[in-house]
């Protein structure tokens, strides 16, 4: 139930920003790609999407945060304990009335987080392109 709600709100997004990507790539290179003999098909996948590669990675990224760090749904549809997310993990650990562990607080929320911070370090250069993509010309 987890994936088909978070396809159905990130898949707007997604759709949105690969738009702007998808429309600043120029036609006539796909037009000289099929004057030169290559199929419809070869023209996408040797031409456009190499091009739109940061608009790509950028959606995905996104993506993938929001659904890293998403909590209602996941509150709402997870009921065993086994399918549960990590935000939602850690906020039953909060749940206690009178005594709240924060070693084990801080734990949960550094393994939440490391996988994350990890991930955008390594793919800076493709966030910073993919959010630049059709802010300058030239």
């Amino acid at each position: 139930s987890l994936i088909l709600m978070y396809t159905v709100t990130n898949l707007p997004l997604a759709i949105w920003l690969l738009k702007g990507f998808f429309d600043e790539i120029p036609q006539v290179l796909e037009d000289a790609a099929k004057v030169d003999g290559c199929s419809r098909f070869t023209a996408l996948t040797h031409i456009t999407l190499p091009l739109s590669r940061p608009g790509l990675a950028a959606a995905f990224i996104f993506t993938l945060i929001i659904c890293w760090n998403e909590f209602l749904f996941a509150r709402i549809f997870t009921l065993s304990t086994a399918s549960k997310t990590l935000p939602v993990g850690i906020a039953e650990l909060l749940g206690a009335e009178y005594e709240l562990d924060w070693g084990n607080v801080s734990a949960a929320a550094t393994t939440i987080i490391l996988p994350m911070f990890f991930f955008a370090v390594f793919l800076q250069k493709h966030i910073v392109k993919g959010i630049l993509g059709g802010a300058v010309k030239g």
